[in-house]
């Protein structure tokens, strides 16, 4: 008669997992997967809104930016169209001490007349920058300078006609940026208050005043936003 070995007697006295182990096993790794996922999907979702603010600010930044570097080479003078008016509203259009982005070559002048303007599409949410280049050979028409008076009253130069139908169409202008669901100014003149205009006038024609600063509003969505919507057209807000 064989007596068994202790090897032998302790592989029968194992016993396999059961099935309620089994199941309790797999309903703790199930919870723990779970759990993992919603923490994997929090923090993505939090670097994703991360990544839409800072898309939001590099893009807001970059577009004023762009506009202060025009309006601190901003040329004012009498006879040179400066916001001009249509619809009872000022144009965001000057001339700027900066080269215009359209046309031209190594020639370019450092002077252009340019316009901003949020794209007629307002499904687009497009802002753009028109401009007018001028070359070595080429200037804006300029006024004769005002001979001199002995009358103490200063002699004024003349009111330039509004002429910018030889602006570049929106086509051929520069797209600044997309997903701008809005583009707002206004003029702030001496008596602390803001209007459509830059120049105000009465009834009879007469100015009242010239705005002492010019204020700017964006409103932008990020770039993963505005591919989302529909054939890139924007809700209305």
């Amino acid at each position: 008669m064989r007596v068994p070995s202790q090897d032998e007697l302790c592989q029968q006295n194992r016993r396999a997992f059961t099935l309620i182990e089994m199941l309790v096993a797999i309903t703790i790794l199930a919870a723990m997967i779970l759990l993992f996922a919603q923490i994997f999907g929090s923090i993505n979702h939090a670097w994703g809104r991360g990544r839409e603010k800072m898309d939001n600010y590099a893009k807001a930044r970059a577009l004023l930016n762009r506009i202060q570097t025009d309006l601190q080479g901003i040329v004012v003078r009498g006879d040179l169209t400066l916001f001009p008016v249509s619809n009872g509203k000022s144009d965001f259009a000057f001339y700027t001490l900066q080269k215009g982005f359209n046309g031209g070559g190594r020639d370019i002048r450092t002077l252009s007349f340019i316009k901003y303007a949020a794209s007629k599409d307002t499904g687009e949410g497009k802002l753009i920058r028109s401009d007018k280049t001028f070359s070595s050979t080429d200037s804006p028409a300029f006024a004769a300078a005002p001979t001199p008076n002995p009358s103490p009253s200063p002699v004024a130069f003349p009111t330039p006609p509004v002429q910018i139908d030889d602006m570049p169409a929106e086509n051929d202008s520069a797209v600044l940026s997309q997903g701008t669901l809005g583009f707002a100014y206004g003029f702030l003149h001496p008596d602390g208050k803001f209007y459509p205009t830059y120049s105000r006038t009465d009834s009879g024609g007469k100015e009242l005043s010239k705005a002492i600063a010019v204020t700017v509003a964006l409103a932008i969505i990020d770039n993963r936003t505005f591919a989302c919507t529909k054939n890139g057209a924007l809700l209305k807000v």
